[in-house]
């Protein structure tokens, strides 16, 4: 977690003070929490997150799979805030029905998800490499040859 948080805060520009500040903790105490010193304390996450605009919900999946960068990549886009809160709904709406749910249509679903999000950002790059290659080519085909 450790990683994550630091990535984060260097992420957004600010000191270890100033997100001390913003979670309404001391300096030393934040050190401590950034270092890792401490048990994971999900109230701390939270207000980290808040105070840096992060994702709560990536952090703590960051610590649990291993991966800090999955914190800092989600910083901007709430992925698994979202995922939180779409499961959450899913649950108010199934109750009790969701242990009718067979393994194999769990992963079906959610690795289809997954997969379309791949697509959609794959996409969305190639579409903004090729408009920024389409737009240098006629900034190049505009400007005078030299000597004109």
């Amino acid at each position: 977690m450790s990683e994550a948080l630091k990535r984060i805060r260097r992420l957004r520009n600010l000191s270890a003070a100033e997100v001390a500040g913003r979670m309404n903790i001391s300096l030393r105490t934040y050190q401590d929490f950034e270092a890792g010193r401490y048990r994971l304390n999900e109230d701390y996450v939270h207000r980290f997150a808040a105070a840096t605009d992060s994702d709560p919900q990536a952090i703590l999946h960051a610590v649990r799979i291993g991966a800090p960068d999955l914190a800092l990549w989600c910083a901007d886009n709430k992925l698994l805030t979202i995922f939180e809160i779409e499961l959450q709904r899913f649950y108010d709406r199934t109750g009790e029905r969701i242990r009718t749910l067979e393994p194999r249509e769990v992963i079906v679903s959610l690795s289809a998800m997954f997969e379309a999000l791949d697509d959609e950002s794959q996409n969305r790059q190639t579409s903004v490499d090729n408009w920024l290659e389409e737009g240098r080519k006629a900034l190049r085909r505009r400007r005078p040859k030299p000597g004109q």
